[in-house]
């Protein structure tokens, strides 16, 4: 037998033979069995989502439709339902198995050896031990091969209310109100690897973002940026380094050109993803900023975890900013902060179609050199600056298909300073409409 037709002969006792033999329910008309077998995948997927629809969130359903959607290609909805069943005892090893054909399927060779390197190391199944040991030595056999380009993008147009866009301090907003606003606003992200593949390759990407206020125009931002990353493995690491340039601007005016460096590391262990960076900054303002000026440094440390349809996440975040300092006449303005920032967010995805996700954020941050100003009584004042600020957040998202989604997020802040002058709170509320293409 060929290696081909060895791998396709696999390929059919896993997307035909378990799903349809027992090992997994099937729905009991059925019609979306019959489909399957006579390879109408169409039929097959709406058929078995209108029982998902209609409150079947059993296992054996949930492989069906994963290894359905498998068969149609759609490799993100597909990975999205096997691991659903990573945790649970009876399909674990089965979906880990799955998740690498799926990562196949997408030309993620290095994802896929991972997967099919824990089945054949944990299973006990000597089936599904050989499945994963004959899925290796085809990645291995192919592995001379040139990998196939991968790209992503995200488009992303939507609208909202702001409550406090001049960051007003809390007295000024709360008599005058005139800091809220209404705005549109459109994100553009893009990457594509000019070599190799996501994992092994090197990828580049840029961005773009603007905001159009209905009435602040002259706070309206923009952003464009680009950068070149290289990817490659190291034992059980991930690691990662490359630059990037940014330049942002204010209705219309240069604030800042910003060039910057990453050296990124990542590990998995089982369902859960430990991530580190560090990231230099290199800032050019404005001639109307000269407070932007200089250097900032960002490590950040991070752990995610996915178990079924839950989501959480934990980081920590470290600053180091060296900025030009401003004086006016008897005033004087640091603007030289350290900052410390932790995060929690947690996600559920409450039907097959929607996320939600919740969290929140605190930042500690103090300056280096003392500010000497007159704060909001008048008052002449020389003291260090200690700012906290506090984040919520909210946000839920609805797939409309394998492609669109519509996302809407509330999000409030609140800051906390030693001089009132700086003190304000701040609530955004937005909704949009993203398109995803991979």
């Amino acid at each position: 037998m060929t290696a081909k037709r060895r791998y396709l002969s696999l390929l059919a006792v896993l997307c035909v033979n378990l799903p349809l033999m027992g090992q997994v329910s099937i729905a009991q008309d059925g019609t979306g069995t019959g489909a399957f077998r006579a390879g109408d995948y169409h039929t097959a997927l709406a058929e078995f989502q209108r029982l998902r629809d209609a409150g079947d969130l059993s296992p054996r359903l949930t492989y069906n439709l994963a290894v359905t959607h498998y068969q149609l290609g759609n490799s993100v909805a597909s990975e999205r339902l096997f691991r659903e069943l990573l945790q649970l005892p009876r399909w674990g090893e089965l979906a880990r198995y799955n998740l690498g054909l799926v990562a196949v399927q997408s030309g993620n060779r290095t994802a896929a050896q991972r997967w099919f390197q824990g089945v054949e190391r944990n299973t006990g199944d000597a089936n599904l031990r050989a499945l994963a040991a004959e899925q290796l030595r085809q990645l291995e056999r192919d592995s001379t091969a040139a990998p196939a380009p991968r790209s992503a993008a995200l488009l992303s147009i939507g609208a909202g209310f702001d409550t406090n866009v001049v960051a007003f301090p809390d007295p000024f907003q709360e008599e005058a109100a005139q800091g809220e606003d209404s705005f549109v606003e459109m994100l553009g992200y893009a990457q594509g690897y000019l070599s190799g593949e996501r994992g092994a390759g090197v990828r580049i990407h840029g961005y773009g973002y603007m905001r159009r206020h209905s009435d602040l125009n002259f706070l309206d931002p923009s952003a464009l940026g680009a950068g070149l990353t290289h990817e490659l493995p190291f034992r059980e690491w991930q690691l990662d380094y490359g630059v990037a340039i940014g330049h942002t601007l204010v209705a219309g005016e240069a604030l800042t050109t910003d060039v910057s460096g990453r050296l990124g590391v990542e590990r998995t262990f089982g369902e859960t993803r430990f991530t580190a960076s560090y990231r230099p900054q290199f800032l050019s303002a404005g001639s109307a900023y000269p407070e932007l000026e200089g250097t900032a440094h960002r490590a950040e440390l991070g752990w995610q975890r996915r178990t079924n349809a839950f989501m959480w996440r934990t980081g920590y975040r470290f600053e180091f900013h060296d900025r030009e300092d401003r004086a006016f006449e008897d005033e004087f303005f640091s603007y030289s902060p350290v900052k410390h920032r932790v995060l929690l967010e947690a996600g559920w995805r409450l039907m097959p179609a929607f996320m939600l996700t919740l969290g929140a954020s605190h930042e500690i941050g103090r300056h280096s050199d003392a500010n000497r100003m007159f704060d909001l009584d008048g008052e002449l004042r020389e003291e260090k600056r200690r700012t906290e600020r506090t984040e919520l957040w909210a946000r839920g998202e609805y797939d409309l298909g394998e492609r669109w989604r519509v996302a809407g997020e509330a999000r409030h802040m609140n800051q906390d300073d030693t001089f009132s002058f700086y003190e304000y709170g701040r609530s955004t509320f937005s909704i949009g409409l993203e398109y995803i293409f991979q």
